[in-house]
């Protein structure tokens, strides 16, 4: 899917229903004007898996301009096979690294999507113009704390190995 993507625009819907049925996962990002066409696309193919990455997206100051999105992000967490990768909360040299800050984005993104459809993800080495990795660990370290180890562990790992299909590996 294309940042900016028409959400009428032809998505490839065969191809995305073949990777459902390959239970393969597509990975999907470019904020904000993206979420109609994700909306679209999970209803679609409702058994196809989809990562939405580098969330928080800079949503729109404007309530008029944010609600289509905010309503897209609210049908996009209804769909079961929708997970959020949580990889763009700093997001400039000059933000705040205290937990307050993010902490109702993230909030929201936790509703919306619930425990068992989120996941860390660092977006190093692309984040390093934003902060350091231990900055950004750090920060989501502090917020899962206040969630319990389950949810941690969700977070951190097994979230994704849902989303992904991946299996672990002894060395």
């Amino acid at each position: 899917l294309r940042v900016g993507m028409d959400e009428d625009a032809e998505i490839g819907v065969d191809d995305m229903r073949r990777l459902a049925d390959a239970n393969l996962t597509v990975d999907v990002l470019g904020g904000a004007p993206i979420l109609p066409g994700v909306a679209k696309l999970a209803e679609l193919v409702p058994t196809l898996n989809i990562v939405m990455d580098h969330l928080p997206f800079d949503m729109p100051t404007d309530a008029d301009k944010a609600k289509p999105f905010d309503d897209a992000l609210q049908a996009i967490g209804k769909q079961p096979h929708v997970f959020a990768k949580i990889s763009h909360v700093l997001k400039r040299p000059s933000d705040p690294t205290d937990l307050d800050t993010y902490r109702p984005q993230l909030d929201s993104l936790w509703k919306i999507f619930g425990p068992d459809r989120v996941f860390y993800g660092s977006n190093w080495p692309v984040s390093n113009r934003a902060a350091t990795y231990e900055n950004i660990l750090t920060l989501m370290l502090q917020y899962t704390a206040t969630l319990g180890t389950e949810a941690a562990d969700k977070y951190f790992w097994k979230n994704s190995q849902t989303a992904y299909g991946w299996q672990p590996r002894n060395p």
